[in-house]
This record gives C-alpha cells, sequence and structure tokens, in this order.
C-alpha cells in the first residue's frame, strides 16, 4: 500500500555548471488521485515503535479515529465508533473477514488477535473513509497490508525478550496492601511473572532475478 502522487514538471534543456542540490520536504505530499482518507504505516514505524504484544494491528491506532482493545484475550480493531466485526483486513490482498465470530478479523475475537507475525509485514495502510469498491465487508474502516518477500540477497533478522518477576515492579495495590497488613507483611510474596517473546525471519533467492523466498516465526 501507499499513496499515489502526481507531479507535474517541464524539462528545460541549459548549459549551466553543475553543482549539488538538496531537495527537502517540508510536509506531507497531497494524495491527487483517489479520495481516500487513509494512513500509511512504514516499515521503520512497525519495527521501531514499541508495543508488548508483537501484533501489527496495534499500530492501527496510529490512524485517526482508529481504537485497539486493550484486552489480551479479545483484540479488536475498531473505527468511527462502530464495533470491531465492521473492519476488515486484507494481506497481500486476501480478505481475513471473520464469518462466524463477532470479532471483525480472523484471530481477533476470544483471541490475542495476531493474524499474521509482526515481522513478515513491510508495511500496511488503514482507510478509514471512501474505500474503493474492490474492498468487502466492511463499513468503518479498511486495513490493507503487504507481507516482505525474498531477494537476490540473504538476509534476516531475530529477536528475543525476557522476562520474570525480578524485572517488574511490585502492584501498587499490593504494595499498599503489604504496608498495612501488620505483622504479616513480612509474608508477602510478589507473584510469579514469566514471559517470553522471540521470533525470527529469513528470506533470499532459490534462483537468482526469479525466483525468491521469505519464511517468519513468531513466539
Amino acid at each position: 500500500p501507499g499513496d499515489t502522487e502526481g507531479m507535474d514538471f517541464r524539462l528545460v534543456l541549459e548549459a549551466r555548471a553543475s553543482r549539488e542540490v538538496t531537495v527537502t520536504a517540508e510536509a506531507r505530499v497531497s494524495e491527487t488521485k483517489s479520495n481516500e482518507i487513509a494512513t500509511n504505516v512504514t516499515e521503520a514505524q512497525i519495527k521501531n515503535l514499541p508495543q508488548g504484544s508483537r501484533n501489527f494491528l496495534n499500530f492501527a491506532a496510529l490512524a485517526p479515529g482508529v481504537r485497539v482493545t486493550d484486552s489480551a484475550e479479545n483484540k479488536q480493531v475498531t473505527a468511527a465508533g462502530a464495533d470491531g466485526f465492521n473492519t476488515n483486513v486484507f494481506i497481500d490482498g486476501t480478505s481475513y473477514k471473520n464469518d462466524v465470530l463477532n470479532g471483525g478479523v480472523v484471530g481477533q475475537d476470544s483471541s490475542r488477535g495476531n493474524p499474521f507475525p509482526q515481522n513478515a509485514v513491510q508495511e500496511f495502510r488503514v482507510v478509514t473513509q471512501n474505500f474503493k469498491a474492490e474492498y468487502e465487508k466492511s463499513s468503518s474502516a479498511i486495513i490493507t497490508a503487504i507481507t516482505k518477500s525474498g531477494g537476490n540477497d540473504l538476509h534476516g533478522d531475530g529477536f528475543a525478550d525476557y522476562q520474570n518477576k525480578g524485572l517488574v515492579a511490585a502492584n501498587v495495590c499490593d504494595e499498599f496492601t503489604n504496608r498495612c497488613a501488620g505483622p504479616a507483611r513480612d509474608n508477602f510474596v510478589k507473584p510469579d511473572y514469566t514471559r517470553w517473546q522471540a521470533g525470527a525471519s529469513l528470506g533470499g533467492a532459490i534462483i537468482k532475478d526469479k525466483l525468491h523466498f521469505f519464511g517468519s516465526w513468531g513466539y
């Protein structure tokens, strides 16, 4: 996904001394070939902005009017004040609409809501108004994503994140209860907590310039 911009220019042949020219853009170029109202989420944003669940749909909240629910087991993307089942997600042109449950998109209702590994998503676009007839089964917002692909050069990345209770501060309510417990406060034990997140991706060429591969795994 991405904006389609038009630019009018005229070529003039002149004899001039060569010099270095630096062009700086002060503002985002306006969309001139579509009346869609949309927000693009770039690869740099997906890679660098922090979040806790490795669900690329969380970044849809960067679009005005779009919210992502806080529930870890019922993750939904809502827009324009409508429920989550009014949205739809397309990945490489394939609809991920859930036609059975109320979550809106496959993997949202009663789950952690991650239809695709974050490190496999190249970029995506959140269309909130005036989306085209090519999109279906949505009345509030469309998310259209494209995945990464391999190339002639072998490339990949990996990550790992670990936390346990020694790396997490005690809950404020637990600390208050402990201070007010009198002699029993010495028996307070911080609850066990362990969290692992890990993943990797790898891409490259099977036949140079003709056939490529890309794979992604996340936990």
